[in-house]
């Protein structure tokens, strides 16, 4: 081997090696920061469930005092939209949106129709 590319591959060895020691110090930074972040993130985990639960449950409520007709209602309207939208090739998440109404009713139908003795969930 020359002088030129003994020198040459001398230098992309030290190169690489700056680059593997650049790359290990910014992963260290990285896993610290994101390790910060899951912190706060189950901190205010609890909370937010608490919302949530507390969220749907009005919700549940709301969507029960309305009559049967208003009920099945607006589950056709949900069903007749999702099915339009899976034929037109919506993403699936869109759909699945549009299907929530429908699931409300359907639990609400299910657990009006518990056996007798059994005490209401929500």
């Amino acid at each position: 081997m020359t002088d030129s590319t003994t020198r040459s591959t001398s230098s992309a060895v030290e190169n690489g090696r700056d680059a593997v020691a650049d790359a290990r110090a910014n992963l260290a930074d990285t896993v610290d920061a994101v390790r910060g972040k899951a912190g706060e993130v189950g901190d205010r985990l609890p909370e937010v469930v608490d919302r949530v639960r507390t969220g749907a449950a009005d919700s549940a409520r709301t969507f029960q005092s309305w009559p049967e007709s208003t009920q099945q209602l607006v589950a056709a309207f949900s069903l007749g939209l999702g099915v339009g939208l899976t034929l037109t090739g919506a993403p699936r998440l869109a759909v699945g949106i549009t299907l929530v109404p429908a699931m409300l009713v359907a639990a609400t139908i299910l657990g009006n129709e518990r056996p007798a003795g059994r005490p209401k969930l929500a």
